[in-house]
């Protein structure tokens, strides 16, 4: 399960925080996306947006990137674009967002 990975990988001595694994799900869930700022690796942001089946459940994320070279002001536009582009793969899919 996503715990014991997240838990694995965070071990201390690789020098990480411990993750809260159901607030950071509760969190996703709430928001429909996670995103991060060069908080583990310098620079670099990052996206993520889930593609979910049939019983509503992640079973896939896409991942935007970009590094400092690009400006952020464009991160919640390619936001958008990137949720529609994961909203109609779900579709295609026959999966469906879980209820709010």
């Amino acid at each position: 399960h996503t715990r014991h990975m997240v838990e694995r990988e965070t071990q201390a001595e690789r020098g990480l925080a411990q993750v809260d694994v159901e607030a950071l799900r509760q969190r996703v869930g709430k928001a429909g996306y996670s995103a991060i700022s060069g908080s583990l690796i310098p620079r670099l942001r990052a996206t993520l947006l889930p593609i979910f089946d049939l019983q509503g459940e992640a079973v896939v994320t896409a991942t935007v990137l970009a590094t400092d070279a690009f400006v952020p002001d464009r991160d919640e536009e390619v936001r958008q674009a990137l949720a529609a582009v994961c909203d109609q793969v779900t579709t295609t899919i026959g999966g469906r967002r879980p209820a709010a």
